[in-house]
């Protein structure tokens, strides 16, 4: 049990390691080694879960050094949580200003795609984080009651116990969801799937003509399709120039 909470935990600080790199780093990031940062990654995360299992004593007691990691780690994931909306912030300032001042001196097209992909993923990542530190805090809260003894009748242990897997698996879901709910082309497939599992209708049908009567003149005159391409085609330049 400790291996596997304390892993799941500790994945939610490589995940803002990440974001942090990608913010500040747009113009290289998307050259970094993507399997160096997994290896490292990965073999500290495990690490620290392997050597917090082989100090845990009983499946149901937990040693200082286990209490001090998952203290630290549910203090870490706070901070994590306040550091993801101020990253949030950041990117979405960074991608209205080089709207307003679109220019081929700006920002080459990498970076601004770097800038559009951090605020997106900040948007997707804020309430993970949220379940995240709550997942934290309750093992916490387990934690320390059961180092302390603050929980002698071995009934209420065992609530004690179940309620926290109950919750960390109910948090779990929560995570999986809002990854979903908060992501564009996940959210748009999840509401398929529902409209087929249970048959939904959100009476859509009835603006498809307005939409396309709207949309025709456009698409008939000549003029307007080909002043529209010319522009699209050197806003594209532009971005290239640099």
């Amino acid at each position: 049990m400790v291996f596997n909470a304390l892993f799941r935990h500790l994945l939610g600080h490589v995940l803002i390691i990440e974001r942090f790199l990608a913010t500040i780093s747009t113009n290289s990031y998307e050259n970094f080694s993507k399997i160096r940062f997994t290896i490292i990654w990965l073999i500290i995360t495990f690490s620290i879960a392997f050597v917090n299992t082989v100090t845990n004593g009983q499946s149901r007691t937990f040693t200082t050094f286990n209490l001090i990691t998952q203290t630290m780690s549910t203090a870490i994931s706070l901070f994590e949580y306040l550091l993801i909306i101020v990253i949030r912030n950041y990117n979405r300032r960074r991608y209205i200003n080089q709207i307003e001042e679109a220019s081929p001196k700006n920002y080459h097209i990498g970076q601004r795609y770097q800038v559009s992909d951090n605020l997106k993923t900040a948007n997707q990542l804020s309430p993970t984080f949220l379940c995240l530190f709550l997942t934290n805090f309750g093992a916490n809260i387990l934690f320390i009651a059961t180092s302390f003894n603050m929980i002698s009748d071995n009934y209420m242990m065992s609530f004690m116990f179940a309620l926290g897997i109950w919750t960390e698996a109910l948090l779990g879901a929560a995570t999986e969801l809002t990854i979903m709910t908060h992501h564009p082309l996940l959210k748009r497939r999840l509401m398929i799937l529902l409209k087929k599992k249970f048959h939904l209708n959100l009476n859509q049908i009835g603006d498809v003509p307005t939409k396309t009567m709207e949309l025709a003149p456009s698409a008939t005159n000549p003029t307007n399709l080909r002043d529209g391409t010319d522009a699209h085609f050197k806003m594209l330049q532009q971005l290239w120039d640099k």
